[in-house]
């Protein structure tokens, strides 16, 4: 196949095709695919919010240094009318997510998550470009929020503490706020369970939540400190994650919580012992 009957299937996969599809034909591309990357450029360049993710992919795929130049420099560009186009800064902080970690990609994304300027993007297939969050296909997401979830796949741990307090007393996603801290705990994020307990006093309800999300051994004492806090429907959130959790240590603190002076605090405890009994 000639040069130039390539280049015009590669544009038809990244403009028309299925987004499934389209992954396909990128995963396709081989480190010696010169061939692609300008008219992948040019996608990128003139191309829709989706098929301008999907050339970047392509492009991080061929290590075209020239594409994360763009990537930053989008995440900050501005329309015609001289106001930030959401949804080009939201697809380059998105696609940076997937390039290789280098310091200029982690200071431009830190410096995207922190940016006081509202940003929105609303894709009718963002939905497919984050599938592991599991957002509806059409939904408006915020630059900050999809910053901060790349920043997560590139492992910048330095920021982990800052994600956290973001994502749990400052952004509004589409989906529960417990599904992202969840997730970053599943992307082997260990001080994660820490971040979210320290900030217990500022946003009980949500901590409790997102501890009882992510449900392993590492809650159990934040959720023991929690059984004790001063608003009742907070205990009795913090004894109900005990007892999704399990173990000896949260049986004791659930124990503990029978003589609680709120009925409904007693209730739960026992209703938590009874399933944590049938279980074993």
């Amino acid at each position: 196949m000639s040069t130039l009957n390539r280049a015009d299937g590669l544009r038809k996969a990244m403009t028309e095709s299925r987004f499934d599809d389209a992954l396909k034909t990128i995963e396709s591309l081989d480190q010696d695919a010169d061939w692609a990357i300008e008219p992948l450029l040019e996608i990128y360049n003139d191309g829709t919010s989706r098929s301008k993710y999907l050339s970047a992919l392509a492009l991080i795929k061929l290590r075209e240094p020239r594409v994360i130049t763009l990537l930053i420099q989008d995440l900050q560009a501005r329309n015609e009318f001289g106001h930030r186009d959401g949804e080009v800064n939201v697809i380059a902080a998105l696609a940076l997510g997937s390039a290789e970690r280098s310091p200029e990609i982690i200071e431009a994304l830190r410096q995207a998550m922190t940016d006081k300027e509202p940003v929105y993007g609303f894709f009718q297939s963002m939905g497919f470009f984050i599938p592991k969050l599991g957002l509806p296909q059409s939904v408006a997401c915020k630059l900050q929020e999809v910053a901060g979830l790349s920043l997560v796949e590139l492992g910048d741990k330095d920021s982990g503490k800052e994600i956290v307090e973001l994502a749990i007393l400052d952004w509004y996603w589409s989906i529960p706020k417990e599904d992202f801290i969840k997730y970053m705990h599943e992307c082997g994020w260990e001080s994660t369970v820490s971040h979210v307990a320290s900030l217990m006093d500022q946003s009980p309800k949500i901590v409790v939540s997102c501890l009882n999300a992510i449900g392993d051994e590492q809650c159990v004492e934040p959720l023991i400190e929690a059984s004790k806090y001063k608003d009742s429907g907070i205990r009795k959130k913090a004894i109900e994650a005990l007892g999704n959790i399990g173990g000896k240590q949260a049986l004791g603190a659930i124990t503990q919580a029978t003589k609680d002076k709120k009925w409904a605090v007693r209730r739960t405890a026992k209703k938590m012992i009874k399933k944590l009994s049938k279980g074993n």
